[in-house]
């Protein structure tokens, strides 16, 4: 009899398995797909399937920010998943993301072995690319590591003035 917890089940259901390797990464080649355009990762899935961030035009005045913590892609080291937490604070000049696209964009990295500090320039290069923002940061958190924890930012300049918190002033009376 096979010790506790120690089965031929048990041992194929937590049995490491590799993600499909993308065959070509993303770049931004004018030759090669548009920003946040992925080659597709299924057999005979088209181009056209593949998501694509999209903007639309905007005439707003404010600090933009979008947390997600639903994005994965799988380290190319370790061969384990990455669960990575996501804050893109920017001020937009003439267009903003449109959330679903922004979410499928995403989702695009789900079957990629890509380290973090790729991961975190690539997402941040599709989106000035596509944005052309007054100012943007994108902060990327990664998964804890050998006790280790990882913040990538990216920032396009400088925090506006306009932009800069301001701390409550009060006044004695």
């Amino acid at each position: 009899m096979e010790p506790y917890g120690r089965s031929e089940t048990n041992s194929e259901l937590y049995k490491h398995h590799s993600p499909p390797k993308r065959t070509k990464p993303m770049t931004n080649d004018t030759s090669a797909p548009g920003p946040g355009q992925r080659d597709p990762t299924k057999d005979g899935e088209t181009i056209d399937a593949v998501p694509v961030l999209r903007r639309v035009p905007t005439a707003t005045d404010a600090l933009l920010t979008i947390e997600t913590s639903d994005v994965t892609a799988w380290c190319p080291y370790e061969g384990t998943a990455d669960y990575y937490t996501i804050e893109l604070e920017y001020w937009p000049d003439e267009y903003v993301v449109e959330l679903m696209s922004y979410r499928d964009y995403m989702q695009t990295y789900r079957d990629q072995n890509i380290g973090h500090e790729e991961f975190a320039a690539s997402v941040y290069d599709d989106l000035t690319t596509l944005l052309e923002p007054e100012w943007l940061r994108l902060t990327v958190t990664a998964p804890p590591r050998y006790g280790l924890n990882l913040t990538l930012r990216h920032q396009t300049g400088p925090k506006p003035e306009a932009l800069q918190d301001t701390a409550a002033v009060s006044s004695r009376s």
